[in-house]
């Protein structure tokens, strides 16, 4: 397995072991990293199975598997079902050959075991999590039942110890965005500007959009994923979520006037709230959405352009992707590299 794309066998996950033991049956948290809480409470328990139930699920065990083999304690996760694996694998080649430096420990969160399979063919990491493997109640919209499977495992890789940054498959990266995480060590959470849900859209003159989402395995993120799971009227929707409990938290955003048009705003903005919970929000400049523009193209790290179409759902938001302006994929790569693996693969199947 290439490096990059899978993993060198690495002590990370021995020494969270080792911390959390030392740390078991203490009635305080005393690391800043690791929490040494006895309990787990997954989000959305209103649509979920049980804790119990979760936490001992086969998939539980394949994700503690790859996470002992993962070298460093950040972790890459982008989402996808075999309908959209075109869109996936045009992100994973942005993400492996276009970012210079790559981005390293990719988890891939296949909802299907079609896709699970084809890219464990290629020698690509992935963890098989299906919608019936986590929720517990009748979900019709497919975008819901991604949200609800999506948030509880980046959960789970929280709990373990590990930061991890969600990407939308649709979100694709041009340059790696680790030197923008780094500007902010002491965020908990960084995310970018969004514009719902629309009541604290509203309220704030901002909010949280996840299509880039880093959350750090901080004890102050206990106290949000704790909330998260308590939330009394959560939604099906993993930003709306997210959103909601941070207004929970009495988040408040430092340095943005609520007169401020946030496509007009050029810098990042920052959000304290209870238990000095620490979040930041990249600006548009760097990460686009309402405001992709092939003219400053160069300038951005991830280009997330939004979906043009006026009823946005699932094929729109795909749709957007396959049609714009960030797509290395050929259009014949199901017919290239057959035999090929990994990088090797990855190379065959983008535009030159």
């Amino acid at each position: 397995m290439d490096g990059k794309l899978g993993v060198t066998l690495s002590p990370a996950w021995e020494q969270f072991l080792e911390r959390k033991k030392e740390l078991q049956g203490n009635s305080r948290w005393t690391s800043s990293r690791v929490s040494a809480k006895k309990s787990l409470h997954f989000p959305q328990p209103h649509y979920s199975k049980t804790d119990a139930v979760l936490l001992h699920s086969p998939w539980t065990a394949e994700l503690r598997s790859i996470l002992r083999n993962i070298s460093g304690n950040q972790i890459s996760m982008v989402t996808s079902s075999a309908e959209h694996q075109d869109v996936l694998l045009n992100w994973i080649a942005a993400a492996m050959l276009v970012a210079n430096p790559p981005l390293e420990n990719i988890v891939v969160l296949s909802l299907d075991e079609v896709l699970y399979n084809f890219l464990r063919e290629r020698k690509i990491q992935s963890l098989y999590v299906s919608p019936e493997m986590v929720i517990d109640a009748k979900i019709d919209r497919v975008f819901s039942q991604v949200h609800i499977v999506r948030l509880t495992v980046l959960r789970l890789i929280n709990h373990y110890g590990f930061d991890v940054v969600n990407y939308d498959c649709d979100a694709i990266v041009l340059k790696n965005p680790d030197p923008l995480f780094e500007k902010y060590k002491a965020a908990d959470m960084i995310g970018t500007f969004g514009k719902g849900p629309s009541q604290l859209f509203n309220k704030w003159g901002v909010t949280l959009n996840t299509g880039v989402l880093l959350l750090r395995s901080t004890t102050r993120m206990e106290y949000f994923w704790e909330s998260m799971s308590s939330l009394k009227y959560p939604t099906t929707d993993d930003q709306g979520n997210i959103n909601l409990v941070l207004d929970e938290l009495d988040v408040k955003w430092t340095n943005l006037s609520p007169k401020e048009n946030i496509d007009d705003i050029h810098y990042d903005i920052y959000g304290t709230g209870r238990h000095r919970l620490n979040v930041v929000l990249l600006s548009f400049d760097v990460i686009c959405r309402h405001t992709c523009n092939t003219v400053y193209r160069d300038s951005y790290y991830v280009w997330h352009a939004l979906a043009i179409k006026e009823n946005r759902t699932v094929a729109n938001k795909i749709e957007q992707a396959r049609i714009g302006n960030a797509w290395f994929l050929r259009l014949d790569w199901l017919n290239i590299g057959q035999n090929l693996t990994g990088l090797e693969w990855l190379n065959s199947i983008i535009i030159k």
